[in-house]
């Protein structure tokens, strides 16, 4: 999601206070506001495939909204000379992403894959379950402590699409993401 796949150890740089670590993550949060707004308009309602219905609750597959690929890029955010100006090298491009979610919309530069929108659909889970701004928040400190790969909001969407990917026939992401959340582990 917010940010682009990264090396375990390549570390994303830079340190943070701890107000500077609430001011960023602030900034992430107002600019998942900001771009779910500006795509919402644009975007359509994701196709509905009768397989979703076995992994995610009727709210998430009813609220989703997608933009194509090909109808625009994702630009980087305007917060990055600021995190650059801190140390931090290595920035994911979101222009390469393949897919961005901003809480229920979801911007694909890739081809749409089933792979692809279930990740996505995790986030969106995680999303209504977390809140924007606490996304946000265990969002910069997962990625500040361990990189993208490191990042306990992807570590579970990437476990559980690979469990769909793996041939599933089903399970209940909307408990496994709150699981996740009970244990602390986001």
């Amino acid at each position: 999601m917010p940010f682009a796949k990264q090396a375990k150890d390549d570390p994303p740089g830079g340190k943070l206070t701890p107000q500077q670590m609430v001011t960023f993550s602030q900034a992430v949060a107002e600019y998942i506001y900001t771009q779910r707004n500006r795509y919402y308009s644009r975007a359509a309602p994701l196709a509905f495939e009768q397989v979703w219905s076995r992994f995610f609750p009727a709210v998430d597959l009813e609220r989703i909204r997608v933009l194509q690929p090909g109808q625009e890029r994702v630009p980087n955010p305007p917060f990055y000379e600021d995190l650059e100006k801190l140390g931090f090298t290595g920035l994911p491009n979101f222009t390469t992403m393949a897919a961005i979610t901003f809480d229920d919309v979801v911007v694909f530069h890739d081809p749409v894959t089933p792979q692809l929108v279930f990740h996505e659909l995790v986030h969106m889970v995680q999303y209504r379950l977390l809140g924007i701004e606490e996304f946000a928040r265990l969002y910069v400190r997962g990625y500040l402590q361990g990189g993208y790969d490191g990042t306990p909001l992807e570590v579970c969407a990437y476990q559980l699409d690979g469990r769909f990917i793996m041939g599933s026939v089903g399970f209940d992401v909307e408990a496994e993401v709150k699981a996740w959340i009970d244990e602390g582990r986001f």
